[in-house]
């Protein structure tokens, strides 16, 4: 069966990937397998096309049964431990040749293996009704070197079982019928996949900051990925399970016969009577304090944004899709099975200010260290962990909202404990007005809340 390789994968942040897959081959069928779990998606979205001048006539799958469902009405079961065994008492009844290992054979219909306990193998007997006659012949099991089944039912039975048998119970098959000749096939369907996730530096010198991002994805199918297409879709577009790989049959209402008695004799007589963004810094208000400091770069050093800017680019490209936004990596990607993989999406330089801004809820006694930028990377930022490096130091550490093109970010990476703030609260009730109306002595107090 000819492999169809994978040669493009778009990543979703709701647990779904969009696989496509494609290529050339020769034939009538294309078989793919799948993890049990995938069905659903699967059925709910494969798409086939023949670019060539070949048809798709029809996809067909293996049920949703367990190999023991699917072997209930197999006359041969076999055992891993008594493969022979077990294929002599299911084929009781049926025309076989039995060949000993001395040469002979016996021929006709099987009555069954006659087994002990004790030395199973060397003193168990196999009955054999001869052919054409009225004589029982046996056969002691350890001379039996060969079955020869002249029953079809028996031989489809055991091929029905090897079959099954090779199959896994974590996994099912298509089959894409086709017509006869060559094809260029494309199959794209979607599948659970782990979501893709983003990891940023931003880095600074006295004059210039440069916001770097790197799409951090994982390999869990059961093939390597090579030179294929990537894509990593930001936001969250609409998508459930909905079960159409299980068979069901809905509960019809039962509608017994109607009972009818013999009419008694009508007496006429008297009438009857019928009676459902907090702000990263808090969901209270924040007062900014003062611009912190920008440190020097050390003399005779590179810029680290320069340097950093120069050695990694961004291997994607952005595009709006309505609702969502893809980043579309224009590098082949290729992965192995079981491994996982970074790529640079974002590498833009930014304007940013640097502020202390102090909130008493998140923090009682010290202003936060934030960094306040507009979203210029003509880009929409996922939510993912944020480093901040500053002159070629590490400075501190944030989590990046999700934040569309143009939009402001304010990020808050470090403590400053040179500053300490004491925040006083005082209260007072102020008398206002008294007014007599209406028998009523109405009085208006305000209270007055300072914080100092």
């Amino acid at each position: 069966m000819a492999h169809l390789p994978i040669s493009h994968m778009t990543l979703y942040k709701h647990g779904v990937g969009y696989f496509r897959r494609r290529g050339t081959l020769e034939g009538e069928a294309m078989r793919l397998s799948f993890r049990r779990e995938e069905m659903d998606d699967l059925l709910k979205s494969l798409t086939v096309i023949d670019h060539g001048s070949g048809q798709v006539l029809g996809v067909d799958y293996e049920t949703p049964q367990s190999q023991a469902e699917r072997l209930a009405g197999c006359s041969v079961v076999l055992k891993d431990t008594r493969s022979l065994r077990d294929l002599l008492a299911g084929l009781r009844g049926r025309s076989v040749q039995l060949l000993g290992s001395d040469g002979g054979a016996e021929t006709g219909t099987l009555l069954g293996l006659d087994e002990t306990e004790d030395k199973p193998l060397e003193r168990s007997l196999v009955s054999i009704l001869r052919q054409g006659t009225e004589t029982v012949a046996t056969m002691p099991l350890s001379r039996v070197a060969g079955v020869e089944l002249r029953d079809e039912t028996s031989a489809a039975d055991l091929r029905f079982f090897l079959q099954t048998a090779l199959g896994q119970e974590t996994h099912r098959s298509i089959n894409i019928r086709l017509s006869p000749g060559a094809h260029d096939l494309e199959v794209s369907y979607i599948a659970p996949a782990p979501t893709w996730r983003v990891s940023y530096r931003l880095v600074m010198d006295e004059s210039s900051t440069l916001l770097q991002g790197w799409g951090i994805f994982d390999n869990r199918l059961e093939e390597d990925l090579t030179d294929i297409s990537l894509s990593l879709t930001a936001g969250m577009p609409i998508s459930f399970v909905y079960d159409l790989y299980t068979p069901h049959t809905p509960v019809r209402p039962v509608v017994k016969e109607e009972k009818r008695v013999a009419a008694a004799p009508v007496e006429l007589g008297a009438a009857a009577e019928v009676g459902g963004m907090v702000d990263s810094l808090g969901d209270t208000e924040y007062t900014t304090l003062s611009a912190s400091r920008t440190p020097r770069t050390p003399s005779g050093t590179r810029s680290s944004v320069a340097a950093i800017a120069a050695s990694v680019q961004s291997a994607a490209s952005g595009r709006s899709l309505g609702e969502l936004f893809q980043y579309n990596v224009s590098v082949p990607v290729s992965v192995e099975r079981g491994k996982s993989a970074m790529v640079p999406i974002v590498s833009s330089a930014l304007e940013r200010r640097k502020d202390l801004i102090y909130n008493g809820g998140k923090m009682p006694a010290h202003p936060v260290a934030t960094l306040r930028f507009r979203n210029t990377t003509k880009l929409t930022l996922e939510r993912g962990p944020v480093t901040v490096l500053e002159n070629g130091e590490y400075v501190g550490e944030a989590v990046l909202p999700f934040t569309a093109g143009e939009a402001e970010a304010v990020i808050a990476y470090a403590v400053e404990l040179g500053v300490h703030v004491n925040e006083e609260v005082k209260t007072e009730s102020r008398l206002v007005s008294l007014q007599l109306k209406d028998r009523f002595l109405l009085q208006s107090v305000y209270d007055v809340r300072r914080t100092t």
